[in-house]
């Protein structure tokens, strides 16, 4: 066992993890992913709080490193401590880089968070997701699960409402799955009804087709056959009858 704890131990050890650096811009969404893996990294690797606030101070650069820098010698010369736990670091630094509204701001965007017409689940998922690792919300998995489906479009908040879901994964996994299936069913439809569109259009085509004057259609051949059967008695000359017959008008 001891042997199983030492492997295990080196194995952590050359496990490296990524941590950007931040260099102070104006951008509450890029501040707030960075503390999200602050926190991430801080589950993994366990660290006394000083360690903490040290090891985030390496992750800031630029005009950040300089104001944090700033901001702890102010305090020396105030004869006040310097900041030497990470809940209190990240409160000078969200009072630096978030805007006074922010989290205001954010609670009103995650309350209100709904399915746009056109998003995907999947984008959905991760604007959810963003929004959840900035704000404080103490819900239980149960709750979060509720809020994430009630956000959904109706036609997969209605395919997946009836199941019994125990995590957010397993929320996202059927919303997915109730996606493909609504796809699905659309394109059927739209295939029915092109098809019947496309047979609508071939009948009412042969039934406006107008008949060929060589193949015995139309009355006005048929009228002249008529016509020119009949003889006039008087002058024995087809194409009229003897009381319309020129000679008889002669004669007279």
């Amino acid at each position: 066992m001891d042997h199983l704890a030492r492997a295990l131990e080196n194995t952590d050890q050359n496990i490296q993890i990524h941590v950007s650096k931040f260099e102070g811009k104006l951008n509450a969404d890029e501040y707030c992913d960075w503390i999200a893996s602050l926190e991430a990294f801080f589950d993994w690797k366990d660290l006394s709080d000083e360690r903490k606030v040290q090891f985030v101070a390496t992750k800031l650069k630029g005009h950040a490193l300089i104001g944090w820098q700033q901001y702890q010698r102010n305090r020396d010369r105030r004869g006040i401590p310097r900041v030497s736990t990470w809940a209190e670091m990240k409160v000078k630094l969200d009072e630096k880089f978030l805007p006074l509204d922010y989290s205001q701001t954010l609670y009103q965007k995650f309350h209100q968070l709904h399915q746009r017409s056109g998003q995907s689940v999947a984008d959905y998922t991760e604007q959810f997701y963003q929004l959840l690792s900035c704000v404080n919300l103490h819900e239980t998995n149960d709750q979060l699960v509720a809020r994430y489906v009630s956000g959904l479009k109706y036609t997969l908040k209605r395919e997946i409402i009836m199941h019994s879901l125990g995590s957010l994964e397993e929320a996202y996994q059927m919303a997915l799955k109730a996606e493909e299936k609504c796809k699905w069913s659309s394109y059927r439809k739209h295939e029915s009804f092109k098809n019947v569109k496309d047979k609508t259009k071939k009948v009412g085509a042969s039934s406006f087709e107008r008949p060929n004057p060589q193949q015995g259609g139309g009355n006005k051949e048929r009228g002249k056959g008529v016509t020119s059967s009949f003889k006039c008695f008087r002058c024995g000359e087809a194409g009229h009858r003897s009381y319309e017959c020129p000679k008889k008008k002669i004669e007279l």
